[in-house]
């Protein structure tokens, strides 16, 4: 073996080196981010150093990719310049200015691909800052771990897609040279090129799968979200008047004050005098008093109330119908009122009109399950 040889063995082995501690640098670069994700996701620090340690933190995720970047030019220098001796590939000293007169004969490829799917940023009510029930805290926890988790698996994509660009590049740089040496070589036909072409493809299936867990987990974190925001309360509500309201009962003279339907429900947790009137404007007194943060929609949620208006067949033709959501389970929706107080029993037990113009949820923020 000459000492040329010799030295690119050892270039060879530098590049590897290198390969394998960028891959432990990622790791512990990971478990790192995974222990301050969780703690930045339960609200540690002030506002001023979570921001600083999330700049700091997709900095961090670089470092390892650069490294092995800089590791795969190692093991391309070395390759070219043991192509060099065999006579593959001009020296890169050699006719240096008639290259430059030539016309390129490859460009690197630039296949059309999107960009990694951002995770949407939620607004203030979902922040520590803002209002998040202790009935829904671990919802919120399982989010915000699932968002941080995301927001990795992209990083990692994008590294992959400028590893990929890069190596292109590369390779469309090593056919011109070859061209400049013999313009009528097909050049894609020579081992080196092919294995090149090789390792391309192999990250186009890196890509492709890590897209594929992008794509999943974006779903779960949709997911959660929209649970969170149905429960979510409305921009004008007081968080602080919320959280006061929070593992407490009615007040034991609104119970003895009302009556049926709505003497049920204010039994099952704290509901605000001002809204406990004839059932059929639960949803009207919970838009008026719009800082209790109380919603409607029309998905059953435990911890509900199910509103049955004037028009429905099972209500009160004047007052309508309240009655409280125990469970949903597997669609089916359980619940309790005056008739049913003690067993809770399925709505579509009741009425076969469970859905439409009649049928409402009022989600309380303080109470509600996500």
């Amino acid at each position: 073996m000459s000492e040329v040889e010799a030295r690119i063995d050892q270039l060879r082995d530098a590049a590897d080196r290198m390969r394998q501690s960028s891959r432990r640098i990622a790791d512990s670069v990971q478990a790192s981010a995974d222990a301050l994700d969780s703690m930045v996701a339960l609200g540690a620090g002030t506002a001023e150093l979570q921001q600083q340690y999330l700049a700091f933190r997709a900095r961090m995720t670089e470092w390892a990719g650069t490294l092995e970047n800089f590791s795969d030019k190692l093991t391309d220098a070395a390759n070219d310049i043991s192509g060099a001796r065999e006579g593959s590939v001009l020296p890169f000293y050699v006719n240096m200015h008639l290259r430059r007169r030539r016309t390129r004969a490859y460009m690197p490829e630039r296949t059309e691909r999107a960009a990694p799917v951002v995770a949407p940023v939620l607004e203030r009510r979902l922040t520590p800052d803002g209002y998040v029930s202790q009935r829904n805290h671990t919802l919120y926890e399982q989010w915000s771990q699932r968002k941080a988790d995301l927001a990795t698996e992209q990083s990692e994509l994008a590294v992959l897609m400028e590893t990929r660009d890069l190596r292109a590049a590369d390779l469309a740089a090593l056919k011109n040279r070859m061209h400049s040496q013999d313009p009528d070589t097909d050049v894609n036909t020579l081992p080196y090129v092919m294995a090149r072409e090789n390792d391309l493809a192999l990250i186009d299936e890196q890509i492709a799968a890590a897209q594929n867990r992008v794509d999943v987990m974006q779903a779960r974190v949709d997911g959660l979200e929209a649970r969170l925001l149905r429960v979510a309360p409305g921009n004008t509500a007081d968080a602080e008047l919320l959280a006061g309201l929070e593992f407490t009962e009615s007040p034991a003279w609104l119970s003895e004050n009302t009556f049926d339907c709505v003497q049920h429900v204010v039994g099952k947790f704290h509901v605000p005098p001002v809204l406990a009137v004839d059932a059929h404007l639960w949803d009207d007194m919970a838009r008026q008093y719009a800082h209790y943060g109380v919603t409607v929609g029309e998905v059953p949620l435990e911890g509900s109330v199910l509103l049955l208006d004037t028009g429905h067949s099972w209500a009160d033709p004047v007052n309508g119908h309240v009655a409280y959501v125990e469970q949903v389970i597997d669609g089916e929706v359980w619940i309790t009122d005056n008739y049913h107080p003690d067993e809770p029993v399925k709505l579509s037990d009741l009425t076969a009109e469970t859905s439409g113009e009649n049928v409402r949820y009022l989600y309380f923020p303080w109470h509600t399950v996500g």
